[in-house]
């Protein structure tokens, strides 16, 4: 892209880093992955049991709908959790600047039309100067609600 300082680009994250390193230090990054990623299962597991229901919908099996509200009020507990700690570290990023380096390292990176093709990596920034926490991204399994 035209406009931008290619140096200035790359400099930014070295000071955004050590910004965020103030305001979010490692061990905060570490528990907040850490919390994030047991929430992501606890949802999946959540997902789990209610395609268990739904497959058992036409069968007279009362025992998996018994617990159906205590695990929808602990997802949503879950969920709100994931939220705020996703909003923590969000917010670390964009006060540190490292939300900003990382997007405008992203767009000066792209060519011309290549909108759509830039890896989860890449955006995300595992691996490279401008990641948040150093870890390949987790993603749950399939949503039982899609067909």
């Amino acid at each position: 892209m035209q406009g931008f300082n290619d140096d200035l680009v790359m400099e930014r994250p070295t000071a955004a880093s050590a910004c965020l390193d103030v305001l979010c230090p490692s061990a905060e990054r570490s528990r907040r992955a850490k919390v994030a990623i047991e929430s992501v299962h606890a949802l999946s597991d959540y997902r789990t049991y209610l395609s268990a229901i739904d497959a058992q919908r036409d069968k007279d099996c009362t025992g998996l709908r018994g617990p159906l509200s205590e695990r929808a009020f602990a997802a949503e507990g879950t969920f709100r959790v994931l939220m705020a700690e996703g909003l923590r570290s969000v917010n670390d990023l964009r006060d540190s600047g490292m939300l900003d380096a990382g997007l405008s390292a992203v767009a000066l990176s792209l060519e011309r039309g290549d909108m759509g093709r830039v890896g989860v990596e890449d955006f995300f920034g595992a691996g490279s100067p401008f990641s948040f926490y150093g870890m390949p991204p987790t993603t749950p399994g399939s949503d039982c609600h899609r067909a």
